[in-house]
């Protein structure tokens, strides 16, 4: 069975379709990549996921249940996260700051917290 699942995604920005009807299913224990020329709707795709877009239609589907994952907040607490391409990432920040940015329970995430979070993510994917 398929951990995630998009089907049918479609995403529109005015007359613009970003993602038309869009499949896609990842497979637990398995690392995936998505391909395609600057524009063809990756990131789109995985901001729809993760949280922080809305579809205009299609499901989601984690573990085989469809889910409604209307933010980023719904997204990692489904244990879905994004990290951005370079530029979305805030350069005044540290790198641990910029991992945990998104992920912090208040206003504020202690260092020793962050550092053992990281520790956490870093062990559970074998880096």
């Amino acid at each position: 069975m398929s951990t995630v699942e998009l089907k049918g995604i479609t995403k529109t920005f005015g007359s613009l379709k970003a993602l038309d009807a869009v499949s896609f299913h990842a497979k637990s224990g398995q690392i995936h990549a998505l391909v395609g020329e600057n524009g063809a709707g990756k990131t789109t795709l995985i901001r729809v996921l993760y949280g922080s877009l809305r579809a205009d239609s299609g499901e989601i589907l984690l573990g085989g249940k469809q889910q409604t994952i209307k933010t980023a907040a719904d997204g990692i607490s489904h244990g879905i996260c994004m990290v951005s391409q370079h530029y979305a990432i805030i350069p005044e920040l540290t790198c641990l700051q910029n991992l945990m940015l998104g992920a912090e329970a208040g206003w504020v995430i202690s260092e020793k917290a962050a550092i053992k979070r990281a520790d956490e993510l870093a062990a559970r994917m074998d880096f």
